[in-house]
C-alpha cells in the first residue's frame, strides 16, 4: 500500500514535538511493513525540499511557521498546487493529520482519506494564539470536523475519541502511542534530593506558571527540592517564567535546561522523583510514558490525554482540582511518603511495558485494511 500523510510540521522542523515523533514512529514501522509512506511537511530555514528519515520521504513543498492566516492560505495553497503536479494518484490512501488547522485534504485528493487529530484543541487557541487568529483557527478546527464527520477518523486516547464523536464523527478507531525505548528494568537510582522534572514544549498552554507556584510551595517544606524545566520554549516566554521564579525566590532552586538529546533526557527521568504537568489538554502525552518507563511517576491536572496517559494511582496522581495548590498537595504526597513513591515508581515502570509502537502501527494498518483491502 503507498500512504501519503499531511501533517504541519516533520521531526526535523524546529517546533517538532510529541505529534511529529508519533508520526515518524508510526510512519517507519509501516514502511518495514513492506508499504511506501511519503510526509507532506512543511519547510524552513535550512530544510531540504526532500528527504528520506528512517526509509520515509519526507516532502516540504514550502516554508510555513503558522504565524498568521495569510500564511496558512499561502502554504495550504502551495501544498495543493504540489500534490496535483506531483503526487496525485500515485497513493492508496491519504491521512490527513489535523493538528489545530486542516488541510481539507478532500477536497482535492484522490484517494480514500482518513483523519489523524491527536487531539482536538478547543481552548489551546485561545492561550497560544492571539486574537482575533485565535477565533479564525478554532472555527477552522471545528468546521473541517463538522464538514468530514462521516469519513474515518484515527486517534489516539479516549479523550480525543470523546471530543471527536461529541462534534458527530461517525467512525472514530483509536491507537494506543508506543515507547521510543525499551523500559528500564528496574526502578534507577534517583536524585538524593527531591527531584522534579517538567518536560516537553515551553509553552502558555502548559502551564508552566502553575507548576512554579506548586515548587514554592513545595520549597517551604523541602528546602533542597529541584525543579528542572526540560524542553524548548519563545525566549520572551522563558524570561517571564525566569522572572517569576526570581520573584517568588526560588531561581537557585529552578532550572530551564532548554532542548536536550534523548540519552539526556532519558538520565534526567530516571533520577527525577517526579514529573510534573499542568497542561491544558494533550493528545496523550508521550512523556508520561517515557517517564515511567525510566521509573518515574507524573503528578498532572486531570485534563484531556493526561487521564488516558497516567493510570491513577498506579503510574501517578491525577488532580481533582486543577489548580496549584492541589498540584503541590499530589507531589507532597510522593515527597513525603518514601513507601508510596516507590510503590507508583515500580508500579510506573511495569505499566510501561504495555506500551508498543509495533502495536500501535499494526492497529492502525487493520483500519487501512478495512478501507483498501489488502
Amino acid at each position: 500500500m503507498k500512504v501519503l500523510i499531511f501533517s504541519w510540521r516533520d521531526i526535523k522542523h524546529p517546533g517538532w514535538g510529541g505529534a511529529e515523533v508519533l508520526t515518524l514512529e508510526l510512519a517507519k514501522r509501516w514502511v518495514r511493513g513492506g508499504h511506501k509512506v511519503s510526509i507532506v511537511s512543511a519547510n524552513f530555514p535550512g530544510g531540504k525540499h526532500q528527504e528520506i528519515i528512517e526509509r520515509v520521504k519526507i516532502l516540504r513543498p514550502a516554508v510555513f511557521y503558522a504565524q498568521s492566516p495569510f500564511e496558512y492560505v499561502a502554504y495550504l495553497y502551495k501544498t495543493v498546487r504540489f500534490y496535483q503536479n506531483n503526487l496525485s494518484g500515485k497513493y492508496d490512501i491519504v491521512i490527513d493529520q489535523i493538528h489545530g488547522l486542516p488541510f481539507f485534504t478532500p477536497f482535492f485528493v484522490k484517494e480514500k482519506v482518513i483523519f489523524f487529530p491527536l487531539e482536538v484543541a478547543k481552548d489551546i487557541w485561545f492561550s497560544e494564539v492571539r486574537f482575533p487568529f485565535s477565533i479564525i483557527g478554532y472555527f477552522l478546527e471545528f468546521l473541517s470536523i463538522k464538514i468530514f464527520k462521516n469519513f474515518p477518523f484515527l486517534t489516539i486516547s479516549p479523550s480525543t475519541t470523546k471530543d471527536l464523536t461529541g462534534l458527530g464523527v461517525k467512525n472514530v478507531f483509536t491507537i494506543t502511542p508506543g515507547l521510543n525505548f525499551r523500559p528500564f528494568k528496574k526502578v534507577p537510582q534517583k536524585n538524593k534530593f527531591p527531584l522534579l522534572i517538567s518536560l516537553g514544549r515551553v509553552t502558555k498552554m502548559k502551564r508552566i506558571e502553575d507548576i512554579l507556584q506548586a515548587f514554592r510551595l513545595l520549597h517551604k517544606e523541602f528546602p533542597l527540592i529541584q525543579l528542572i524545566v526540560v524542553g524548548r520554549g519563545k525566549e520572551e516566554y522563558v524570561k517571564k517564567l525566569k522572572r517569576l521564579c526570581q520573584v517568588m525566590a526560588i531561581e537557585d532552586r529552578v532550572f530551564f535546561a532548554g532542548f536536550l538529546p534523548e540519552k539526556e533526557k532519558r538520565a534526567l527521568l530516571s533520577k527525577a522523583w517526579v514529573l510534573v504537568s499542568s497542561s491544558l489538554r494533550e493528545g496523550w502525552g508521550l512523556v508520561v510514558t517515557e517517564a515511567a518507563a525510566c521509573g518515574t511517576p507524573t503528578v498532572a491536572y486531570k485534563t484531556a490525554g493526561l487521564v488516558d496517559s497516567i493510570h491513577n494511582r498506579r503510574a501517578g496522581i491525577l488532580c481533582q482540582k486543577n489548580n496549584p495548590v492541589e498540584l503541590a498537595k499530589n507531589i507532597r504526597k510522593l515527597l513525603a511518603n518514601r513507601s508510596l513513591r516507590r510503590k507508583l515508581s515500580q508500579s510506573a515502570l511495569s505499566y510501561s511495558r504495555n506500551f508498543s509502537w509495533d502495536r500501535a502501527a499494526n492497529e492502525a494498518e487493520a483500519l487501512f485494511e478495512k478501507i483498501i483491502p489488502l
